[in-house]
């Protein structure tokens, strides 16, 4: 099993080589915040923040940005990219923050690969507001082009990756009572 450090090692690595390019661009992130219907003026944390493209989109929606990631190559990246965000090293697990302080709290592609999946949850439950809105991108491990490509995984399943299919995800969350929507 991987260690934080690890982990913060492997992705300072993909950052540091990539910057800004090192996960999806900039318009999918765009597309994607659409979605979530955010209000101006309220707060969003991102976990696993990674290049903060999405944290850019929701700045440009007139959000307050807050962003986390366990590496700090990461960071540095989406401090460049989003230089009024509200950035901290940190791993999903322990969360920074006061109880109940955001109104979204987004996780792209990361809450699998957490050493502690369970408690990377918790940590956001607890950081949100009790009306918050989450949106949690997690992959399904029946991807068609997995199996069309004869692969299973990401790019990044040799360092910790948990997949599931839609009902494995869907218990997941509702056992941390988030409702499916």
């Amino acid at each position: 099993m991987p260690t934080e450090k690890d982990v913060a090692e492997y992705y300072d690595q993909i950052y540091a080589k990539k910057g800004v390019n090192a996960m999806r661009p900039f318009d999918y992130y765009r597309q994607v915040f659409a979605c979530l219907g955010a209000e101006s003026g309220k707060k969003l944390l991102d976990v696993g923040t990674g290049t903060g493209h999405l944290l850019k989109a929701a700045k440009g929606s007139g959000l307050d940005v807050y962003g986390t990631d366990i590496s700090p190559e990461a960071v540095k990246v989406a401090q460049q990219n989003v230089p009024d965000a509200h950035l901290v090293v940190a791993a999903g697990e322990n969360l920074p923050f006061q109880d109940s302080s955001f109104d979204y709290v987004v996780c792209f592609g990361s809450l699998e690969h957490f050493l502690d999946m369970d408690q990377g949850l918790r940590e956001m439950i607890r950081v949100a507001r009790p009306e918050a809105r989450f949106m949690i991108v997690v992959p399904n491990k029946n991807y068609f082009l997995w199996k069309v490509r004869g692969e299973y995984g990401t790019k990044q399943k040799d360092l910790k990756e948990t997949l599931m299919d839609y009902g494995g995800w869907k218990g997941f969350f509702e056992k941390h009572k988030l409702k499916i929507l």
